[in-house]
C-alpha cells in the first residue's frame, strides 16, 4: 500500500496540527473582556431593595450607597464595583 501525504496550503498534516494546538493553547488563554456596568434608575433600584426612594436618598448622605446623576436622574450601579 502506497502512503500519500496529503498537503493542504503547502503545509503538512504534522505541521497542521502544530497550528491548531497553538491556536487551542492561545484561546483557553484568553480572559473575557470585562462587562459594562449595568446602570438602574432610582426607583429600579428602590425595588431591587425594598426599600423606599427616601431610604435610597439617606443612603447616599450617609455614604452607604453612591448614586451617579445625570441632568436631574439619578443612577446606581447594578453590579458591585
Amino acid at each position: 500500500m502506497k502512503r500519500t501525504e496529503v498537503r493542504i496550503d503547502g503545509y503538512t498534516g504534522q505541521e497542521l496540527d502544530g497550528r491548531f494546538q497553538r491556536i487551542e493553547q492561545a484561546l483557553e488563554n484568553l480572559v473575557p473582556a470585562p462587562r459594562p456596568p449595568r446602570w438602574i434608575k432610582k426607583l429600579e433600584a428602590s425595588v431591587m431593595l425594598g426599600v423606599t426612594t427616601k431610604t435610597l436618598h439617606n443612603w447616599n448622605k450617609a455614604g452607604i450607597l453612591i448614586s451617579y446623576s445625570l441632568g436631574n436622574r439619578v443612577y446606581y450601579r447594578s453590579d458591585p464595583l
